[in-house]
């Protein structure tokens, strides 16, 4: 048991969230198709307190774990002794992937007592709209809870606080080409003027999620590390959350250079943490991410050869776009904050 309202981060892809009137119990669970998820989760009930009823919150589920948790929990779901949140973070599958989730929530739909006791969810209204298409349960959408310990008024960005003669820009995150990591070194050396006057200095995380990273990663970190000492930073392994929200304090611009197809829909975590902390970011337009930071939070590039210029932009009206993001700050952690979520599912 735990005595804070929620974990410190939820950017794990399977944190689990008991919750009981007393409490809930937290977990990191493999992927709930994997073969342990039946016996962890019976561990996890046995730790509650007998015949409570019993509000599960399953965060960033993958579609194919749905059937699982269902299987695991039907007993009491039909008993009214449970209630689950489900919250899907992906776009909705294709082909037999999307047969299989609607087989699941058309079972759901036409039994009453499953329809009551589960919720599903995602963390953008974009990817809520998108289930809702093909659906025949209705998909909220929560907010991302960013209310972090980490995150106290120290570290915090203030008003007047916007004067630099160096930016510090960043990538952060693993080194994936879903992510753009493979970009980076064309936009350094497009915006080589800008590192040669020392206006600017890109920091960057490059840790590799498979072991020798993924076609071309090695390459690009290859690439930037052999640049100017001056220009880069690397940041080659996972950093621990403490040195992770250190490392973001320091931070000036984000980039964002997303796949545009595959974050249409979808959130991200180190934007909205951005946000929360006041920071302007560069990210690609028609996206979640471009819905977010409106009103002058950033600057967006429609395809990848406009990036540099989005880039560039965003150096050059640094000034206005920080102050803006400073204004927007507060409202945005309020927003996003754990304790409105709870709020909301209960």
């Amino acid at each position: 048991m735990t005595t804070s309202l929620l974990p410190a981060r939820l950017r794990s892809a399977w944190i689990r969230f008991v919750w009981t009137a007393k409490g809930y119990v937290t977990g990191v669970l493999a992927d709930t198709t994997h073969s342990s998820f039946r016996s962890e989760l019976v561990q996890a009930d046995a730790s509650l307190p007998a015949g409570a009823l019993r509000h599960y919150f399953f965060h960033s589920i993958h579609p194919d774990s749905v059937s699982p948790i269902l299987d695991a929990k039907r007993d009491e779901l039909k008993e009214g002794r449970a209630r689950l949140n489900i919250v899907l973070r992906a776009d909705p599958p294709t082909g037999k992937g999307l047969a299989r989730l609607m087989g699941v929530l058309n079972e759901i739909s036409k039994d009453e007592n499953l329809r009551r006791s589960i919720s599903f969810l995602t963390d953008t209204d974009r990817l809520a709209e998108a289930y809702d298409r093909l659906s025949p349960l209705r998909f909220r959408c929560l907010p991302i809870p960013l209310e972090l310990p980490q995150l106290d008024e120290g570290r915090l960005a203030k008003p007047g606080s916007t004067g630099k003669t160096r930016l510090t820009l960043a990538f952060l995150g693993d080194a994936r080409r879903e992510k753009g990591y493979h970009l980076l070194p064309g936009m350094v050396r497009e915006l080589s003027d800008l590192f040669e006057e020392g206006r600017v200095q890109l920091v960057h995380q490059c840790s590799f999620p498979v072991v020798g990273g993924e076609p071309g990663m090695a390459e690009a970190r290859a690439e930037l590390e052999s640049l100017p000492g001056s220009w880069t930073r690397a940041f080659p392994d996972p950093l621990p959350i403490d040195d992770y929200f250190d490392l973001l304090g320091t931070v000036d611009l984000i980039v964002l250079p997303y796949d545009t197809g595959l974050y249409s829909a979808r959130s991200s975590g180190v934007l909205a943490e951005a946000l929360a902390f006041g920071i302007p970011a560069v990210v690609p337009d028609n996206t979640w991410m471009s819905d977010q930071i409106r009103g002058g939070l950033g600057e967006v590039f429609a395809t990848e050869d406009q990036l540099a210029a989005a880039v560039r932009r965003a150096v050059e009206n640094w000034q206005d776009r920080r102050t803006r993001c400073l204004e927007n700050q507060g409202g945005w952690r309020e927003r996003h904050s754990a304790k409105r979520l709870v709020d909301m599912l209960f």
